[in-house]
């Protein structure tokens, strides 16, 4: 596990970069989302497992809980974690403590541990059939 002061800089950095895309597809009102940025859909042309994760989110925001997850299960976490994890390195840099590092030790060393990888990778393989047959 790297040392706090990165593990946080990276956070932050990619809560930034999802917010970015967020609100770029939101403003632009872009199909680009969709396929035309994936390149497993470019070179293969299936979806990967995390096609529609986009459109899942921005659904999320405008209050289409069903049509978001039909979209992407994944865009559920996806938007937890871009509305959690600012308010936690928020919390943790005002009261000086270092609990989300904490937890995210925690996590990877579980998810370590067997049969997490065998589910999460039955997770995303069984998403990925799906947005295949979605044709998404």
């Amino acid at each position: 596990m790297e040392k706090p002061r990165n593990f946080y800089g990276i956070m932050i950095m990619l809560s930034l970069v999802g917010y970015g895309w967020i609100y770029w597809n939101k403003t632009t009102n872009s199909t680009l989302a969709s396929s035309s940025t994936c390149l497993i859909k470019k070179v293969l042309s299936i979806p990967c497992p995390s096609c529609g994760s986009t459109r899942s989110v921005l659904s999320l925001l405008e209050g289409r809980i069903l049509d978001a997850f039909y979209l992407n299960p994944f865009g559920l976490p996806i938007l937890a974690l871009l509305i959690c994890i600012p308010c936690w390195i928020a919390w943790d840099f005002i009261f000086q403590t270092k609990s989300l590092y904490i937890l995210y030790g925690y996590i990877e060393k579980e998810i370590q541990k067997k049969p997490y990888p065998l589910i999460l990778i039955f997770l995303v393989i069984g998403n990925w059939i799906w947005n295949i047959k979605k044709g998404i």
